[in-house]
């Protein structure tokens, strides 16, 4: 019997494979998000990486935080966002980005006021066919909303 309560207790507590997990997911969402504002498309890709967690590598906290850091990022830089996004697979993109609403903005940006930029800039984007595939569906995902 007591061992069925030290096991129970033990399942409680988090494992130390959950708090490495948690440690590189920290690291590695901090690393992203840090290029990313630095403009740099590989902290874009990372971010995405991090967000999908198609590999169940990262906890669900920093994939959600990611889901927002690479919708603000579409706010701040819709140009290199579109350049980017557009090298990935668009299909797979598509379905991550259809169920995406962001809850964080920049402070003093009303929903509206994000929405707005986000929709204007987005008509201004010039580019190659898949560039101007993901503009597009962008602005038809924000204009249904």
């Amino acid at each position: 019997m007591l061992m069925v309560v030290l096991s129970g207790c033990k399942d409680i507590k988090p494992s130390q494979q959950d708090r490495e997990r948690a440690e590189f997911a920290a690291k590695e969402y901090a690393a992203a998000s840090k290029r990313a504002d630095n403009s740099d498309p590989a902290g874009y890709l990372k971010l995405y990486e991090i967000a999908r967690d198609s590999q169940d590598i990262y906890t669900t906290e920093y994939s959600e935080i990611a889901e927002e850091k690479i919708f603000l990022l579409l706010y701040s830089n819709p140009e290199l966002w579109v350049k980017t996004f557009s090298t990935v697979d668009l299909e797979q993109f598509k379905d991550f980005v259809k169920g995406i609403e962001v809850s964080e903005r920049p402070k003093n940006v009303s929903n509206e006021q994000f929405k707005e930029t986000i929709l204007n800039n987005l008509q201004k984007i010039k580019g190659d066919k898949r560039e101007v595939e993901v503009a597009e569906y962008i602005l038809r995902l924000y204009n249904r909303k």
